[in-house]
């Protein structure tokens, strides 16, 4: 991935870009390298788009990820373009912030993004734009932004990513149904230490659903259930081995249910759907 914040510019073609790329079709996966505060091991927390719903008469996209990594988004995160332009809702005040404007040019900016110059990079028979930008007044922190997936540091490059806990840094993949995979690293997308391959385990059945679901996990774990707009409806400690859970009082609808090991740390994430 380095090697794409280095390469110059000047080493691809110039396109004309006359047709704008969908952001985040359903199915689109980003795969961000995730580092643990308290331990040596690299892990890695998925985006994923996983439906649509409106929002103040925006058509948003429904953005899942398993760890909130010290953003304090949570763990559903709300996003829509326009105009060849990303939005994205701040759950603080449900207000929609400008995240990525792909129609500035070199020697514009936006918000806290200054561009230095763009071109065009071809992924898997793409033309998308590329942006080398740098952050903030004092243009200290230098990233690269492409159209399609964005920044190949964080979903969020402007917020701060000291803290104690998790934290996302550099993209490893992004695919969609469009675009195919692309991959910046020489190993798996999810490739991920010891404490992050006990989530392959998990079963959670059925995920279509009338009254009752089953969890079956060996460790002692929990769980939440929210809804598409983020609200917690149920949470509750789970034992290891299988759990029987009664959700007939959720009314129907689409639901996430996410579970956490025994120290909080966020295991899965998965959709639910109650049916009568």
């Amino acid at each position: 991935m380095k090697n794409l914040l280095l390469l110059s510019l000047s080493c691809f073609s110039f396109f004309n870009l006359s047709a704008q790329h969908e952001w985040a079709p359903i199915g689109a996966k980003w795969y961000n390298k995730l580092i643990y505060f308290s331990s040596s091991n690299i892990g890695v927390n998925i985006y994923e788009s996983v439906g649509d719903t409106l929002i103040n008469g925006h058509n948003c996209k429904i953005i899942t990820r398993q760890d909130d990594a010290c953003i304090g988004f949570g763990n559903i995160v709300y996003m829509y373009s326009d105009s060849n332009q990303v939005f994205f809702q701040n759950p603080n005040n449900e207000e929609f912030t400008l995240l990525y404007d792909f129609n500035v040019q070199a020697g514009g900016s936006w918000d806290y993004t200054n561009v230095v110059e763009t071109d065009t990079i071809i992924f898997n028979g793409f033309p998308l734009k590329r942006m080398m930008v740098y952050y903030g007044t004092q243009n200290t922190q230098m990233d690269t932004i492409v159209e399609k997936f964005g920044s190949i540091q964080r979903m969020f490059p402007f917020v701060n990513p000291i803290c104690d806990g998790t934290y996302n840094t550099d993209l490893r993949c992004y695919e969609d149904p469009d675009l195919g995979v692309i991959s910046f690293v020489n190993y798996a997308c999810d490739f991920t230490p010891i404490n992050e391959i006990n989530a392959a385990k998990i079963k959670i059945f059925p995920t279509l659903f009338t009254n009752t679901i089953s969890i079956d996990y060996e460790y002692d774990s929990c769980m939440k259930i929210f809804s598409l707009a983020g609200q917690n409806h149920f949470q509750q400690n789970l034992s290891e081995g299988k759990n029987e859970l009664n959700l007939s009082h959720l009314e129907n609808g689409i639901y996430f249910i996410q579970l956490f090991d025994n120290k909080g740390h966020p295991l899965i994430v998965k959709k639910l759907v109650k049916i009568e």
